[in-house]
């Protein structure tokens, strides 16, 4: 149905649906698309459609709306003074579909949110057991550097026991009265007289039962601090 009048009176005579952008009455929900100064009746009727089918968008919140099924029901144009056109063009949809497709939009968007939840709840669970891993890996470094720090002491404290209370001419039986269990104890091959007892960093040197001299690890043959440096006192080597 087309309506097609002239100004000046063309304006009070607008039916008045033209004055809206969209309505419900029954089953179906309209809406108006209106184009003005078009050059043609063809292009004002074109964007009319067009306009009513973005009231149609803004009605759903949608941006794609393809899949309703937009129909046309009536058109009432006017001619402006200057040649052009004003195009008002009824068009509906009917509401079942509208409904259907809302919620299908709300259940897609329900969907949705739904995964991203499970996302972050992934991403949230990875990140506690990464802290957890941390907290770990931190608290094992600590337990590491408590247990280097006691051996450091023990190593220090064996140090300076050794130095205050081993002497060279001590038997063997003294300087474990005194010192404890060696931490190694190693026959030195090169010369078969002489013993290695590891205490801490330090080597004593025994021949005989008899402890012959006291030397860092760092010296490894034993006849070469004890035997082959003469007259170097019972400590050889840095102390």
């Amino acid at each position: 149905m087309v309506f097609l009048l002239t100004a000046p009176s063309a304006f009070a005579d607008m039916p008045f649906w033209a004055e809206k952008s969209a309505f419900t009455q029954g089953d179906r929900v309209y809406f108006v698309g209106v184009s003005t100064q078009a050059k043609s009746i063809e292009e004002g009727r074109a964007k009319a459609l067009e306009s009513a089918r973005h009231e149609l968008s803004q009605y759903l919140r949608a941006i794609d709306t393809s899949v309703i099924t937009l129909e046309s029901q009536m058109t009432y144009q006017c001619i402006n003074p200057n040649g052009t056109y004003n195009v008002y063009r009824l068009t509906f949809a009917y509401l079942a579909q509208l409904t259907a497709f809302k919620r299908k939009a709300l259940d897609a968007e329900r969907a949705s949110i739904e995964l991203e939840r499970i996302e972050v709840a992934k991403q949230l669970a990875a990140n506690r057991t990464l802290i957890a891993d941390l907290k770990a890996q931190r608290a094992e470094a600590q337990n590491q550097e408590v247990a280097a720090t006691t051996i450091r002491r023990q190593l220090i404290s064996k140090a300076n026991i050794l130095k205050r209370r081993v002497a060279c001419g001590m038997t063997r039986e003294q300087l474990i009265k005194v010192m404890g269990n060696p931490d190694t104890t190693e026959n030195e091959s090169a010369n078969g007289k002489w013993v290695k007892l590891a205490y801490g960093r330090y080597w004593v040197g025994v021949e005989g039962g008899i402890v012959g001299c006291v030397f860092p690890v760092g010296y490894a043959l034993v006849h070469t601090m004890c035997d082959d440096i003469a007259g170097s006192g019972c400590y050889r080597g840095s102390f």
